[in-house]
């Protein structure tokens, strides 16, 4: 709907985010920035080749809303950001963005939060009820046309392209080389990144607390030096943990 049928504006919003100071002032360690997609680790994540696309770049999104017709924000609706039963981080989070946009974009945004089931309600009606909204994903499975099929056409986002359905469906049916399989999915994404379906933010890093005598080698650092129970695995792109024991260092109570 109007005004994010203009890929202008939604190219001008994408570069009105400044991910590093998001980064350093709120996200610390829960999190690292999002240009893309797929979390890095996940299979055919490619977050530094397509960081340029989203990349922040204020003047850049001036020019672009100007074009658009909203110079300096001139004449562009106020917003309403929808929130899905936000955590504390996802409240902060979301009052950051808000801030962003007023400063680069000099347009206004009111943070509204709703339960789960009234914003997912809203997000799936046809046509959605949410002009703009903040929703985290995680995967059911580890391969890209888990996440990726987030975005097809006819799904829970009212965005289509039938060039990224194509090379979705295509990736996902393909049984060659997992090499070629996974360039197929990496051109996928880079069309999602490109239209600018949503402004990638930041990808989530859980904290836990593990006990010192809980041992295994889920605890060795992973290729992102990640030292945790997730996925994908710290060996293999397995979701099963391969060893856990509890160590002789147990206390006695």
């Amino acid at each position: 709907m109007a005004p994010w049928t203009d890929i202008k504006v939604r190219q001008a919003w994408s570069h009105a985010i400044d991910r590093d100071l998001l980064k350093e002032q709120v996200l610390g360690p829960n999190g690292t920035q999002a240009y893309s997609w797929l979390a890095p680790g996940f299979p055919a994540s490619q977050r530094e080749a397509l960081q340029s696309i989203q990349a922040f770049d204020p003047a850049m999104a001036k020019d672009l809303l100007s074009q658009a017709g909203f110079p300096d924000g001139e004449g562009f609706p106020s917003q309403q950001l929808w929130l899905r039963a936000p955590n504390p981080l996802d409240k902060t989070v979301a009052g950051a963005l808000a801030s962003m946009i007023k400063e680069n974009l000099n347009i206004d945004v009111e943070l509204l939060t709703q339960d789960q089931k009234t914003f997912t309600d809203a997000l799936n009606a046809k046509p959605t009820q949410i002009s703009l909204g903040y929703v985290r994903y995680g995967m059911d499975y580890l391969d890209p046309s888990n996440m990726l099929s987030v975005w097809k056409s006819g799904g829970r986002h009212s965005w289509s392209n039938p060039d990224f359905d194509k090379g979705l469906a295509d990736a996902s049916a393909f049984l060659g080389d997992p090499a070629e399989r996974t360039k197929m999915f990496q051109d996928t994404e880079k069309i999602l990144v490109e239209d600018v379906p949503a402004v990638f933010i930041y990808h989530g890093t859980p904290a836990q607390f593990i006990k010192p005598w809980v041992a295994g080698d889920f605890k060795a650092p992973d290729v992102n030096g990640i030292a945790a129970l997730h996925w994908p695995g710290t060996k293999t792109m397995d979701t099963v943990i391969e060893e856990m024991y509890i160590g002789s260092d147990v206390p006695d109570r």
